[in-house]
C-alpha cells in the first residue's frame, strides 16, 4: 500500500488517501486549505466540510454525485423490492412535480442540491429532489407536493429557539414532522412548541408517513381532522355522542349537596 502505484494522498493536508481503487476518509473537520480550524455556525462548518470532501473526491477521480446518498436512492418499478422510490400515482401528480422542478430552475431563492429529473417514458418517475432556499416562507416550504421533492432552509444557530414558531406559522398543513437534537432540553422545548404543527411527530428518527395497519395516522389543519386511522378515535367520526344521567331517588330540593350549610 506504500507504493506510488496504489497509494495516493488526497486533500490539502492529506486528510484522505486512495488505495487499491478505494477512497479512505477518516472523518472530516471544518478546516480551511491550510488545515486551520474555522469558527462559525453549523452551516458554515458543514459547507466547508462538503467543499473539502468535494475536492478530495474530484482529486481521486470521483465526485459527490457518486457518493451522496440521495442520488443513490434506487428509483424504479414496484415489481422490484430493492427500489426505494417508485413512480408517482398518475400523470397529474407527475405534471405537478415536473412543473415545480422547471419553475425552480428560474427561482433565485432556490438552489438545487440533488435530483431534479423527471421522466414518464415507462412510468411517472421523479428522482428524489432537494432544494435549499434562502427564504423560510418560500412557496415550496408551504406547498404540499405529494412527491419526492424536499425544500430545506438552514436556520441561524443562535436563533434556534425561534425556529419552532417559524415552522408552526409557515404552512397550513400539519401532518408529519421530525425533530433531531441531542440536547434533552431542546427536545422538550421544540416538541412542546410544535404540538399543533404535526399530527405525526418523530423524534430523532425518520418520518415513516402512512404505514397502513401498523400505526395510527392522521394530521390536523388542512391535513385533516386529526382522527387517527387505525384507532378507536376514528370511529367517533361516525357517531353522535350523547350524555345520559338518570336519578333513582325522588328529587325533593333544588339545591345540590355542595349547597348544604
Amino acid at each position: 500500500m506504500d507504493t506510488k502505484d496504489n497509494f495516493q494522498a488526497l486533500g490539502h493536508y492529506s486528510q484522505a488517501f486512495k488505495a487499491n481503487g478505494h477512497i479512505w476518509v477518516a472523518g472530516q473537520i471544518a478546516a480551511d486549505i491550510k488545515g486551520k480550524l474555522i469558527e462559525g455556525s453549523v452551516k458554515e462548518k458543514a459547507a466547508l466540510i462538503c467543499k473539502n470532501l468535494k475536492e478530495i473526491l474530484e482529486e481521486a477521480g470521483s465526485g459527490l454525485d457518486k457518493v451522496v446518498k440521495v442520488t443513490r436512492v434506487k428509483v424504479g418499478s414496484v415489481d422490484d423490492n430493492t427500489n426505494f422510490v417508485n413512480p408517482v400515482i398518475h400523470e397529474r401528480a407527475f405534471d405537478r412535480l415536473h412543473d415545480a422542478i422547471k419553475q425552480a430552475q428560474h427561482d433565485p431563492e432556490l438552489t438545487l442540491i440533488a435530483g431534479g429529473q423527471a421522466c414518464k417514458g415507462e412510468g411517472y418517475f421523479v428522482t428524489p429532489t432537494v432544494y435549499q432556499t434562502t427564504n423560510p416562507k418560500h412557496e415550496y416550504m408551504q406547498r404540499e407536493f405529494f412527491g419526492p421533492l424536499l425544500t430545506v432552509y438552514v436556520y441561524v444557530d443562535a436563533e434556534w429557539e425561534s425556529v419552532p414558531k417559524l415552522i408552526d406559522s409557515t404552512s397550513t398543513y400539519a401532518l408529519t414532522g421530525a425533530l433531531f437534537a441531542r440536547d434533552p432540553t431542546a427536545l422538550r422545548f421544540a416538541t412542546d412548541a410544535l404540538k399543533h404543527s404535526a399530527g405525526m411527530f418523530y423524534v430523532n428518527t425518520k418520518s415513516t408517513g402512512s404505514v397502513v395497519a401498523q400505526q395510527p395516522f392522521g394530521g390536523s389543519r388542512e391535513s385533516g381532522s386529526n382522527d387517527k386511522s387505525g384507532t378507536m378515535a376514528l370511529l367517533q367520526r361516525w357517531t353522535s355522542a350523547r350524555t345520559v344521567k338518570e336519578e333513582f331517588n325522588v328529587l325533593e330540593d333544588l339545591a345540590y349537596p355542595s349547597n348544604a350549610g
